[in-house]
């Protein structure tokens, strides 16, 4: 059994962080309208989990982090407290998982979970960072038509055009990520359907709801980030140069 999570995550400092590997991507994000303080920076990044096995007696799970922006506490720090890194340190050593259906689905509940902040916070971000471009509705006179040009050299075009290529950046990101849980939702999660061991159905019910929850936030994210899309698509069709 096998899960990808994809994800951008915003983080603040002063300079940009590289992944030496070469396979994430990451870049400036829209900055604030005070330009006082640390830059903020969104980074490309993927949680992976896998569990395989000849039975459900002899397996082995694995959970790959992309760490490069500093989203990960070292494995040696987890263990050294007694926490399962895999699980991100939300669960104990001293309490292990020993059927590997569970294992995963618990893995899947809390990276999932994870991800979805992140998501989050990069959108909330960018609401905040847009406001200002709706307020521009009130703040500009009714019949000047002012909020229709554009500058010499374009720059309120410009900026439009950079806002919708991160906006269908992480739509696109996030639809795909959608997608693929769909299909696993139609296909894999079969196997975690049970009819005996009520504290098993107990367990996993709940990891279960947890990442209904979660898909469903992940929804509402990409609505958000369409709704988004198309507002600025109007906004930079209308805009035209002032003569």
């Amino acid at each position: 059994m096998e899960f990808h999570l994809p994800y951008y995550a915003l983080r603040q400092s002063q300079h940009q962080q590289i992944d030496p590997r070469g396979l994430r991507r990451s870049g400036r994000f829209i900055p604030k309208r005070s330009t006082q303080g640390l830059q903020d920076w969104f980074y490309e990044a993927q949680i992976s989990i896998l569990v395989t096995g000849i039975d459900e007696w002899f397996w082995t799970a694995y959970c790959f982090v992309d760490t490069y922006f500093g989203s990960e506490e070292t494995v040696e720090n987890y263990y050294d407290r007694g926490l399962d890194a895999l699980t991100g340190g939300q669960k104990s050593l001293h309490y292990p998982v020993w059927n590997p259906r569970g294992y995963f689905l618990q893995l899947l509940s809390f990276r999932l979970e994870q991800a979805t902040k992140e998501w989050s916070n990069v959108v909330d971000a960018l609401d905040d960072r847009l406001q200002h471009h709706e307020e521009r509705i009130f703040d500009e006179p009714i019949g000047d038509d002012a909020s229709l040009t554009d500058e010499d050299g374009f720059p309120r075009t410009r900026e439009y055009t950079r806002t919708i290529e991160l906006l269908r950046l992480l739509h696109n990101s996030l639809v795909k990520f959608i997608e693929s849980w769909e299909r696993f939702e139609d296909g894999e999660i079969q196997y975690f359907n049970i009819n005996e061991q009520n504290s098993l159905r107990r367990a996993w019910g709940s990891h279960l709801a947890g990442i209904e929850k979660n898909i469903n936030e992940l929804k509402f994210l990409r609505r958000s980030l369409q709704q988004r899309i198309e507002t600025f698509d109007t906004m930079r069709t209308g805009v035209r140069k002032a003569f």
